[in-house]
């Protein structure tokens, strides 16, 4: 009788569809929820980003002993009290059973929202609910882990947002998720809406009691379960982050049986994780190369759009001796990148695309495409100008190809402090002096064409009377 009564209830709230009636609807209310333990480091920015959009923001205090919820009530927010006991879901749900809006937004505390993007969230809400008539229930949107220097570490898409009803609550003990019926109702996916998340840097990790955490509370959900092919793989996930060399072959145990698993719709992404994985961790090495091409095939096979896969199986096939093939495939992941649409959801191109030019630059190579040699080198020298495993052979090939010392010269001050009616800098003398040191080098070489002693006294001219003054100057202050 009572899940009768709370079927009843929940269908009261979901919108009636009836054959030539306009369905009205009241306006979006969203209700901002979270848990916490000792988050007063990020409280005050996971309660900001919500403020002006949400009717309510309601934290739920799972046992802290720092300033968590006292500026977490000075801030308004409605602090509830809950007594953890090794459930995640729990704790959400009742943050759940105490909002009243519409819709809920369920952020961690280590995650939040520019203001450009919170402006946007209930306008993305009210647009979704008028294109799927009522019937959207989740919305998912782009989520981006940063590294300790603010930067992209992995992207992939989560649901943060979805609709207040009592039939969707959190399961699982760890790694919880909404029990959406993905039959019953609609998920809308925006790229309008980015989530900036901290909680996966080194410095989150540093003292390894999340990662222990974790692995204890997933190892007593595969002691109840343990067949289950998804806990497998967060155990997985888990090790793998340790980076403990006694951790690793019991990592790429279960990345090996969830990739030759079939898991459910919902966790794909799990088992492109453990194929990404073993692709990873099986390269590099003689004896397991052909299995890391095995997976890396077998992953574009089952997600033809995974830009890491493609990327990987174009980094094999060129280690295999296939150019041809790598370029094609190299040339898809970069257009992936360049598209920056939720397709290319990636753990690792993001980390290093200095590395997909590299890898570039080697095709041409061997290709004897002298155009894109340059090209990519110059893409690599953008990232960092000061790698002399690149700027040697960039100029070597452009003096061997006909261009002359003045347009290299020309080339070069795009990418250099190297022009005369520049001030003088430390940055403009370091690159000078790398300049010359690289050309010299090129100039000594036996193979080195005539011209490249000529480029190198054009560089060496470049450092003025003016530059030396500035030189010992700012050697007399050191």
């Amino acid at each position: 009788m009572a899940n009768k009564s709370a079927f009843r209830r929940s269908a009261r709230q979901l919108p009636r569809n009836t054959a030539g009636k306009k369905i009205l609807r009241r306006a979006v209310k969203l209700s901002q929820c979270m848990i916490v333990k000792n988050e007063e480091k990020n409280i005050v920015s996971a309660l900001t980003w919500g403020r002006d959009i949400c009717i309510e923001q309601i934290v739920v205090d799972t046992g802290s002993d720092d300033k968590t919820v006292e500026i977490a009530e000075s801030l308004g927010a409605k602090v509830l009290h809950f007594e953890w006991c090794d459930d995640f879901a729990a704790a959400k749900n009742v943050a759940l059973e105490a909002a009243s809006g519409t819709w809920i937004a369920f952020l961690d505390a280590d995650e939040t929202l520019s203001p450009e993007d919170a402006a946007k969230v209930i306008p993305e809400l009210e647009r979704i609910e008028r294109e799927t008539n009522g019937r959207a229930a989740v919305l998912n949107c782009t989520l981006i882990n940063l590294n300790d220097k603010g930067q992209t570490a992995s992207t992939h898409t989560t649901g943060r947002f979805f609709r207040n009803v009592p039939e969707i609550r959190y399961e699982g003990r760890i790694h919880e998720h909404i029990n959406i019926d993905i039959e019953r109702h609609v998920i809308r996916t925006t790229d309008r809406l980015t989530i900036l998340h901290t909680g996966y840097s080194e410095s989150a990790y540093a003292d390894g009691s999340k990662i222990e955490r974790n692995l204890r509370l997933l190892r007593l959900d595969l002691a109840e379960k343990p067949d289950d092919i998804i806990t497998k793989a967060y155990i997985m996930e888990s090790l793998l982050v340790t980076k403990k060399p006694e951790d690793l072959a019991e990592a790429v145990g279960l990345a090996k049986e969830v990739a030759l698993s079939s898991v459910p719709p919902d966790y794909e992404k799990l088992r492109r994780s453990a194929i990404i994985a073993l692709c990873i961790e099986y390269s590099g090495n003689e004896e397991t190369e052909e299995e890391a091409l095995r997976f890396a095939k077998l992953g574009c096979e089952q997600y033809p759009e995974c830009m890491d896969l493609i990327y990987l199986l174009g980094v094999f096939e060129l280690l295999n001796g296939n150019p041809a093939e790598a370029q094609k495939l190299l040339d898809k992941t970069e257009e992936m990148l360049r598209g920056d649409t939720l397709a290319t959801e990636s753990v690792v191109v993001v980390k290093d695309v200095f590395r997909l030019f590299f890898y570039q630059m080697q095709c041409a190579q061997k290709l004897d495409d002298m155009p894109r040699v340059i090209r990519y080198a110059t893409l690599m020298l953008k990232e960092d100008k000061y790698q002399k495993g690149i700027i040697r052979p960039y100029m070597h090939t452009l003096i061997s190809t006909g261009s002359s010392v003045p347009e290299l010269i020309e080339l070069l001050s795009r990418l250099y402090k190297i022009a005369p009616d520049l001030p003088k800098t430390q940055e403009g003398l370091k690159d000078k002096l790398f300049l010359i040191a690289a050309a010299k080098d090129i100039a000594d070489n036996p193979q080195a064409v005539t011209e490249s002693a000529a480029l190198y006294q054009a560089i060496r001219q470049l450092v003025t009377p003016e530059d030396i003054a500035f030189l010992k100057g700012e050697a007399n202050e050191i």
